[in-house]
């Protein structure tokens, strides 16, 4: 990054925001200031103190949040069992059917038991569900979401959901070992998206069953007739994780995600610049550089053995260490990168810390790929070292190259894409922008989200092709806003963000941590969390409590309040290098705004660094604090995150300051550096003490 700064003024001024007179000046000189420049950069007094202590980023909206979750109109309320009956699979023992205290108020229990009695051998049976009968048909098209709220207990099995219309015609889905799910003192609930013709609305995750009497061919929506909840046993070797167990359905709902709300604008949380330098200090002792058998990687999970460092997690890290201006952190890991990149330009999902061996599978993920160049396009742009672009070049060629294998296959909905998840293709194209020299690639990739994955009827990125995978997923929606709105498509970057407060808002088990998740919901997911407060979502001040308020001791911070496996969901109470690094990205500014302003603040006389104190980011348009960072013990600091725009750069140590009045015109990824000389504010008191005018 460079500053250009055709002409810059630096000057003396009284600095009311500190509540006393003080100079600020640049090692250059200083000269008077206009009084309309003054006011300007100062902002108005509802500008100033937008920081609390130790706060880096101030609130730069004042939006109201949507509700938690779209209001539902009721479909069955289970209050009792009329219209409701069992089913099973032949020898096995007749299923319970009971009306339950739930969390709803009441709700209609399921207790089965797969194991056929007296068999020998053990002989299992398959299925049990819960039908119901509605007394007339019902019209579900003023609405697209069935929204239902359960309990399970015992064995993990699949859960499966099925709407019958009046001839039987089905649509449905198997939402796999989740049945095990047991929250104390809050609902757990799941949405599936439906199709609704007469609105235009086609992508649904409720789809016609392969293999099933499918009646005339056609499903009608107005008229639906019955409603199942089946458990299907799973196919794992041991039948006493899989053999008996409950199913508690709650009320049954609709929902119209359609006609939700949005705020008019995106929310800018106030970060806390304590917690994000926990994470950094955890990070960093984690690479543990220095320390017999350091390789340069980081542990993705503390309490995993033997340790594994997955390519997503050291893209993260890459990210956090050159942001924070820690130089040989992160060229150790950049070059460790460097030294495990295939000749074909890709990783493998992970190695090993210990031998660097790669996953025996040898995976390879488009999306761990295109973070991997992301990030060493970053540390480029940083550091000036040309073998780390080369290496986010040889990655964007392999990326390329997935776009021409998949548009040369059978199947036109591979074309213009690296992968079928929309989450691949959000990576592939900032790997792609950033990277530069990819243009035809990052206009075919934008192409493919915006016409494939884009679900127009909802408002909302699908998890992939809209028709193939129009599934939910938090990542879409919090890399998804960020994509949209570098290509100023800012009313689909808050229409796709909106879809998640209603769909993925939950708690933990326990009811203890609220937050999102990233798909179900089943508990709170603190990386995607993180991920929705980097990304403006709203209500992001409480939800970065929460995050803040589970950082371990050591800065760490776990996957999960809880451990639960199902649908494709991992969590787990393991502290991690990802769900940390979306912490600090948190409390400090968004992960794919590059633009980074660093340097050295010095003491009086320009010679020795400052210790302590903090450099401020202020907009040159509005005069508004945008940004904070620390001054370190060397006098070093670093402010990233920033767009590419006009700023002012201003530090202080105690009592006193320094401050760059040019505009610093910061052009989006290139690195720019900017020394600051402090000065006692009590110097220049005496007019005659003041410095000459600059000649410029």
């Amino acid at each position: 990054m460079k500053i250009t700064l055709p002409k810059v003024f630096v000057f003396t001024i009284l600095w009311s925001l500190l509540g006393f007179t003080s100079i600020w000046s640049a090692d250059r000189g200083a000269s008077s200031a206009p009084t309309a420049d003054r006011q300007r950069l100062e902002g108005s007094a509802a500008d100033r103190g937008v920081y609390g202590e130790g706060n880096p980023v101030g609130a730069l909206a004042d939006t109201q949040a949507p509700s938690q979750r779209f209001p539902g109109d009721s479909l069955v309320d289970c209050s009792s069992l009329a219209g409701w009956a069992v089913e099973w699979d032949g020898a096995m023992p007749v299923p319970a059917l009971s009306l339950v205290d739930h969390p709803e108020g009441k709700g209609v229990r399921l207790d089965y038991d797969f194991l056929v009695a007296g068999s020998n051998p053990p002989e299992m049976r398959h299925w049990a569900q819960l039908r119901y009968d509605f007394a007339t048909p019902v019209d579900l098209s003023g609405h697209d979401i069935l929204r239902f709220h359960y309990l399970g207990g015992g064995a993990k099995n699949h859960l499966q959901v099925w709407l019958h219309d009046e001839t039987d015609n089905r649509i449905g889905i198997q939402i796999d070992r989740v049945t095990d799910i047991r929250k104390a003192t809050e609902r757990a609930y799941y949405s599936l998206p439906y199709a609704v013709p007469s609105r235009g609305i086609g992508a649904s995750v409720l789809v016609d069953p392969e293999g099933w009497d499918r009646g005339d061919g056609t499903f009608d929506i107005t008229r639906v007739k019955k409603l199942f909840f089946a458990v299907s046993r799973d196919t794992s070797t041991n039948p006493a994780d899989v053999r008996s167990g409950s199913l508690e359905i709650g009320r049954v709902e609709l929902v119209d995600s359609i006609g939700r709300s949005v705020p008019a604008d995106f929310e800018k949380s106030e970060g806390n610049q304590a917690a994000a330098d926990r994470c950094v200090a955890w990070l960093v002792a984690n690479q543990g550089l220095g320390t017999p058998g350091a390789t340069g990687l980081l542990t993705s999970w503390v309490e995993e053995t033997p340790g594994v460092a997955h390519v997503y997690d050291q893209a993260l890290a890459l990210l956090v260490f050159t942001r924070a201006g820690l130089d040989a952190e992160a060229e150790a890991l950049a070059e460790r990168l460097v030294e495990l990149q295939a000749p074909n330009g890709a990783w493998y999902k992970y190695y090993r810390v210990a031998d660097l061996a790669p996953d025996p599978a040898g995976t390879l993920w488009e999306g761990d790929v295109a973070w991997a160049a992301y990030a060493l396009s970053l540390y480029w742009h940083a550091s000036g070292h040309v073998w780390a672009r080369e290496a986010a070049v040889n990655a964007c060629n392999w990326l390329k190259g997935r776009i021409a294998a998949r548009g040369a296959d059978s199947d036109p909905a591979n074309d213009g894409s690296v992968h079928n998840s929309t989450e691949a293709n959000i990576d592939a194209w900032f790997a792609f922008f950033f990277t530069g020299g990819f243009e035809a690639e990052t206009d075919t990739v934008k192409d493919f989200l915006l016409t494939r994955a884009w679900d127009p009827g909802r408002r909302r990125f699908g998890r992939g092709p809209i028709g193939v995978d129009p599934g939910n997923a938090i990542d879409v929606h919090t890399w998804g806003a960020e994509f949209l709105r570098w290509i100023s498509e800012t009313a689909r970057a808050r229409d796709t963000l909106s879809y998640c407060p209603g769909t993925l808002y939950t708690s933990s088990f326990d009811g203890s941590v609220r937050g999102l998740d990233g798909q179900g919901p089943f508990s709170v997911w603190f990386e995607g969390v993180g991920q929705w407060v980097a990304a403006g979502g709203w209500g992001g001040d409480p939800f970065l409590d929460e995050i803040n308020a589970n950082q371990a001791p050591d800065g760490s911070l776990r996957n999960s309040p809880d451990d639960f496996h199902g649908e494709g969901v991992w969590l787990s109470r393991w502290h991690g290098v990802a769900p940390t690094a979306w912490c600090y990205f948190a409390n400090t500014a968004p992960v794919f705004s590059q633009g980074l302003i660093r340097g050295t603040v010095f003491d009086s006389g320009g010679i020795t660094p400052a210790n302590s104190g903090t450099v401020t980011i202020y907009s040159g348009e509005s005069g508004q604090a945008v940004a904070r960072g620390a001054i370190h013990p060397d006098g070093s600091y670093v402010v990233a995150g920033l767009q590419a725009g006009h700023y002012v750069v201003r530090a202080s140590s105690g009592r006193r300051a320094a401050r760059n009045i040019g505009l610093l015109d910061v052009e989006l990824a290139r690195y720019t550096t900017l020394d600051l000389t402090l000065r006692n504010y009590w110097r220049w008191r005496n007019p005659k003490d003041k410095p000459a005018k600059s000649a410029r």
